[in-house]
């Protein structure tokens, strides 16, 4: 009788992720998280040797997994960048506009023996238009078109913040467009420049992350930033007050390029997802939060509907 779990890996740039999940109510059993990520095993891998790390780092979680649950589960979906060109196997990319549905998605499946059983691996690739690409994201888009069922009705756009924030165009359940934003990884670059990092050890208070929000509406991306340094030049202004800005100043220029006509809803998790709502609020937009617990759930549901 095939079991009734089954493992979840989300693998990453930067960090591996591994669920036991219960197929039926999706609950996660036992998880394992760590910060092999696949850019790391790229870095200490050639060509030949690379799939024997990743099958060697998948396997021993999994070994520790089964020893502590006593789980029979015998099939592991893995999504994220375990599929590219710098992981486990380069997979081609599933090209928008597409249907959004396990079967349009690119994957390829192998077996991978622990403790004695051969694990049916289901590794799935990402969705790329013209000129972006995603991996990870469709199967949290995947998971949310099941979990929320209003996002079918209408054409609508799905915004995934993050190091690279999402916006995705759904119309129904076609994956009709998206585009990629470097949020998250600009503002750790400009955390570093020697011009400003003086001014950004603190993370400052509500206020500041507003008028970020405002000038990027009101100023402009470019010469806000610039303003970081002056206002601390002039003004004598405190640490913090430029570290929260400038995050308030790349979120609300984020979002300021949300189309006019689309319904907007967001799908972020902790700190960001707050810091969305209250950008979003301060621009006058109409935002509609998605549970960040759903969110949580997303990719384990879509995984399931690979394995079902």
């Amino acid at each position: 009788m095939p079991s009734r779990e089954f493992f979840s890996c989300d693998w990453g740039t930067s960090h591996f992720r591994v669920r036991l999940v219960n197929s039926a109510t999706l609950e996660v059993r036992d998880e394992r998280v760590s910060e092999e990520g696949v850019s790391s095993i790229f870095r200490a891998s050639s060509t030949d040797d690379r799939p024997a790390l990743f099958a060697g780092v998948l396997g021993r979680h999994l070994h520790e997994v089964i020893a502590e649950s006593g789980t029979g589960a015998d099939r592991c979906v893995i999504s994220g960048m375990a599929s590219s060109t710098i992981g486990w196997v380069d997979l081609p990319y599933a090209v928008a506009p597409l249907p959004l549905h396990p079967s349009r998605l690119e994957r390829t499946t192998f077996l991978l023996p622990v403790d004695g059983r051969d694990i049916s691996i289901v590794l799935v690739s990402g969705i790329r238009t013209t000129d972006d690409v995603m991996r990870g994201e469709e199967c949290e888009l995947l998971g949310l078109l099941e979990l929320c069922p209003e996002l079918v009705q209408e054409r609508c756009l799905v915004v995934l913040p993050g190091t690279h924030s999402k916006h995705i165009v759904m119309e129904g359940r076609i994956l009709a467009d998206f585009q990629t934003f470097m949020t998250g990884e600009l503002f750790a670059h400009l955390r570093k420049m020697p011009t400003l990092s003086p001014m950004l050890e603190d993370e400052g208070d509500e206020s500041d992350f507003l008028r970020g929000v405002r000038s990027a509406r009101d100023v402009g991306l470019t010469a806000a930033l610039f303003k970081i340094r002056a206002r601390r030049v002039i003004g004598g202004a405190r640490h913090g007050a430029s570290a929260a800005f400038l995050s308030g100043l790349l979120i609300g220029d984020e979002l300021l390029h949300t189309p006019d006509g689309l319904a907007v809803y967001l799908a972020g998790a902790g700190h960001l997802h707050s810091l969305y709502l209250r950008a979003g609020e301060a621009l006058g937009l109409s935002v509609r939060a998605l549970s960040p617990e759903i969110l949580r759930q997303a990719v384990v549901c879509a995984h399931r509907m690979m394995v079902l």
